[in-house]
């Protein structure tokens, strides 16, 4: 069992050697009078076909409108839940729950309020 291992191996390696001195007598090999700009060419399509997709997605003229649509409307109605009417009675429990706040941590309400523009 061990001479046949033995027997393949040593024709695998021979083979192997044959085939890499067959490779080594090929010589150089001279590229063509056009290989170089081709090459130039590929590469240049290959950069500008993978140009960063995201930066293309958001500023194609595809997402980017929608996206203006979107934090105007939410800046809208964040600016009119701020400034809807009744709010005036969120601020006096604010100030109760600050007062209730202070009690609790033995600080002066009313000077706590007053230092913060709450009253």
């Amino acid at each position: 069992m061990m001479k046949q291992e033995n027997g393949k191996n040593k024709q695998i390696e021979e083979e192997v050697r044959r085939t890499l001195e067959s490779v080594d007598g090929w010589g150089d090999i001279e590229p063509g009078h056009n290989f170089y700009a081709l090459l130039q060419q590929r590469l240049t399509s290959i950069e500008e076909s993978s140009e960063n997709w995201v930066i293309r997605l958001l500023f194609g003229y595809r997402l980017a409108p929608s996206l203006l649509a979107f934090f105007l409307i939410l800046n809208v109605l964040t600016a009119w839940l701020v400034l809807r009417p009744g709010n005036e009675a969120r601020t006096e429990y604010r100030q109760a729950g600050v007062e209730a706040m202070a009690d609790e941590f033995s600080i002066s309400g009313s000077l706590f309020l007053s230092e913060n523009g709450l009253k």
